[in-house]
């Protein structure tokens, strides 16, 4: 297990962001439960235009997750969990995304920006 593997100890849900519905407004896949490694600091990032933002979190991530998916820090419990991530105070948008490959190309830092 590399050295990215081993950073991710935290577990996440996550909503991939999937489109609008037939009204404008936005739809998520279900959530899934993915390893992170989320660091509460802010870290100054470009956003899609161009300007510079100020994150609330980076999550290192196990997998490509999509701009505005949302993130949630702990473990997914079926039971209680809503389709919405919206509906959480502890929710947040995907406001940027980086894959960074190693050496090789075998393995991908994958980084949001909440």
């Amino acid at each position: 297990m590399g050295l990215i593997e081993r950073m991710r100890k935290q577990k996440a849900m996550y909503w991939a962001y999937t489109g609008t519905d037939g009204y404008g407004n936005p739809s998520f896949s279900d959530p899934v439960e993915i390893d992170c490694r989320w660091s509460e600091h802010q870290e100054l990032y470009k956003d899609n235009s161009g300007e510079e933002r100020v994150s609330r979190a980076v999550v290192y991530v196990d997998r490509e997750v999509t701009m505005d998916g949302y993130l949630k820090l702990g473990e997914l419990d079926s039971s209680s969990v809503s389709d919405d991530p919206r509906d959480y105070n502890d929710a947040f948008m995907i406001k940027q995304i980086a894959n960074i490959p190693n050496m090789r190309a075998t393995n991908y830092l994958r980084k949001a920006w909440l």
